[in-house]
């Protein structure tokens, strides 16, 4: 009797995928301390069964890769390093151990987890003078079913980085033991995708200037019953300098100018000032303050305030609210500020 036989269905073998995201401020302060940054792991395998775990898409001891821009734009050759450096990580609120190694003279780090197909350590490329940090994740295994992973970073950056110059962090995961719980790299090595990873730019930047107002949400109502103020912010960074700051606050001509400027925190003069209490009229629209010098501390270390309501009528004598439809209107408010400085 003849056997009887089956044709077997071609089989595509999964490998598990040691998905990363990074993401944090893309703008922090010359010299800006305790940045963080939130690392998320994942296991994006696209078979998914809950009902078969051991499918080969679970990834095995985990890790996350995140190379950090140590040297700064200025790279090696420096006198001295200008860029981001590591602080400390938290996973769950808890501290969580970090392996540094700095890529040597030739851009080359050794991985203390992953291996290749011979058992060899795998040898990550950077920028020499720059960190790589290995974090090893708590979870023997991962699987495509669990929830994502966050890690949080703590970074610092270096007061001499190079102003407006984008510096980049890059993220990459791995499981150190491949598909299965052995060691067996021969069969099965080590996981590191650097097309499943992601970066994040971050520009050093000298000053912010911010504009707000006290109306809730932003918005108010027309007459001299709700009067408002207008509040801007000059933060520069900490440790640095400006001198001869201008602050320039171009009124619209939809408000009506209340007087009752304040400058907080340092020595002023005020240039120019719109008429006092009457709307604001074209040609006459300048807030000029005048400070000789802001050194950057902790918070804003400037703050002018002054006060105004929305009229009936802006300074055309057009209606600023529709009579008809009663739809509202926006008041644009530019502010600029301009400074002298010297790099420390």
């Amino acid at each position: 009797m003849r056997p009887l036989l089956e044709k077997l269905e071609d089989r595509i073998l999964l490998t598990a995928e040691p998905s990363v995201t990074i993401a944090g401020p893309p703008i922090v302060e010359l010299g800006e301390q305790n940045v963080t940054y939130t690392v998320t792991f994942n296991n994006t395998s696209g078979d998914n069964t809950p009902a078969d775990p051991n499918d080969g898409t679970v990834g095995y001891l985990p890790f996350i890769d995140v190379i950090l821009p140590t040297t700064g734009i200025d790279g090696a050759g420096a006198a001295v390093d200008d860029g981001i450096t590591f602080d400390s990580a938290t996973f769950l609120g808890t501290p969580i151990a970090v392996q540094q190694i700095v890529f040597d003279a030739a851009g080359q780090a050794i991985h203390p987890l992953a291996v290749d197909a011979m058992g060899n350590p795998l040898v990550i490329t950077g920028t020499p003078g720059d960190t790589l940090l290995v974090i090893e994740l708590p979870y023997g295994s991962f699987s495509p079913n669990q929830v994502p992973v966050d890690v949080t970073l703590t970074l610092d950056t270096s007061n001499l980085a190079d102003l407006n110059q984008p510096l980049t962090i890059e993220a990459v995961g791995g499981f150190a033991l491949g598909n299965d719980p052995l060691d067996d790299p021969t069969t099965d090595p080590s996981i590191r995708d650097p097309s499943l990873g992601s970066s994040q730019t971050v520009t050093p930047t000298l000053l912010t200037l911010t504009k707000g107002n006290d109306a809730t949400e932003s918005e108010t109502a027309t007459g001299p019953n709700f009067p408002r103020q207008w509040i801007i912010d000059l933060d520069v960074a900490t440790g640095q300098t400006l001198t001869n700051v201008v602050i320039n606050d171009l009124l619209p001509t939809n408000i009506h100018y209340l007087g009752g400027l304040t400058v907080n925190g340092v020595a002023h003069t005020p240039v120019d000032e719109p008429a006092i209490n009457s709307v604001v009229m074209p040609g006459d629209q300048d807030l000029i303050v005048n400070i000789p010098s802001v050194t950057g501390a902790a918070g804003p270390d400037v703050t002018v305030v002054f006060n105004y309501f929305i009229p009936e009528f802006d300074a055309n004598g057009a209606s600023i609210i529709d009579p008809v439809s009663g739809n509202d209107t926006v008041s644009i408010n530019d502010v600029s500020a301009t400074g002298d400085w010297v790099p420390i």
